[in-house]
């Protein structure tokens, strides 16, 4: 991929357009969503010249993006024009599976909207063809029946994700499939947290995916924390080279761990290391 400087340099304001929404694809991968505003923000939101199919996907990466990173202030506002019974009449199937599932997030995945979000995600996905869009339409739909309720459903799409992109070979959606399952284990088989999220984060080390490499590690640490086995823990991050993540769960999962661990050492605990304001964590919350 191009640098943003670089892409200016581009004649064809459409094909930079499509250039800057590969980039932001790509960046989102590595865990830089700061960068996502920069290469796609203005086509989000109309400013710049781009076709349909990548407007639609540059909003899809925004509100992504700005979603795993904590911030989905104006978020619905870019998506406000998707809403339309019409708007999906001109994009490509792709574009329509990964605008669906968004809008299924920024609706509520509890609510009757974000599941029918989550059932056309699904039908753009199958139309597509595009494995790996299935499998992120599955994992959708397992998030959204796990809000609702509904863990064991959850639990069997989890499964069959797993089982589809084993069958396809796709390394990031199927990293994403294990870190999710991780999550879903912690409180129930510790054993298999612990399995899921290290093979987790395998695969995200396979695909260059820093991004859920970073939170299968946080799985990884709370599970190996919840099963007593401490001493493992320090070790994984202080290996693994996620520095570049804008994940604020992993980020703070990485500093509240590290600074829990001090505990188990009769250690004083090292509170700068957490990025949380004073009123947020103190010596009896800790």
């Amino acid at each position: 991929t191009r640098r943003s400087s670089d892409l200016e340099r581009v004649v064809d304001e459409l094909e930079e357009a499509s250039l800057r929404v590969a980039a932001a694809d790509t960046s989102s991968i590595l865990g830089n969503y700061a960068l996502t505003e920069d290469l796609v923000g203005a086509i989000a939101r109309g400013e710049r010249p781009a076709s349909g199919d990548d407007r639609g996907l540059a909003v899809a990466l925004l509100a992504r993006d700005r979603r795993l990173a904590g911030s989905t202030e104006g978020v619905k506002d870019l998506m406000l024009p998707y809403f339309e019974p019409d708007a999906f009449d001109s994009l490509s199937d792709r574009t329509a599976a990964r605008l669906a599932r968004e809008l299924s997030n920024v609706v509520g995945s509890t609510s009757a909207d974000g599941v029918r979000w989550a059932d056309l995600a699904l039908t753009y996905s199958e139309r597509s063809g595009d494995a790996a869009l299935i499998a992120y339409a599955l994992n959708q739909h397992a998030i959204v029946n796990f809000q609702r309720n509904l863990p064991r459903i959850a639990s069997a799409i989890f499964d069959a994700m797993i089982t589809h992109c084993r069958e396809h070979r796709l390394a990031s959606p199927l990293a994403l499939g294990l870190a999710n399952q991780a999550s879903f284990a912690v409180g129930r088989d510790i054993d298999m947290a612990i399995a899921a999220a290290e093979e987790s984060i395998q695969h995200a080390r396979q695909a260059g995916d820093v991004d859920i490499g970073a939170y299968g590690l946080s799985l990884l640490s709370m599970s190996l924390l919840a099963a007593g086995r401490w001493n493992e823990i320090e070790p994984l991050w202080s290996a693994a080279s996620f520095g570049t993540t804008d994940d604020p769960v992993a980020n703070l999962t990485r500093a509240v761990t590290l600074a829990r661990l001090a505990r188990y050492r009769d250690l004083p605990p090292d509170f700068e290391r957490i990025p949380l304001s004073v009123d947020d964590v103190d010596q009896k919350s800790y």
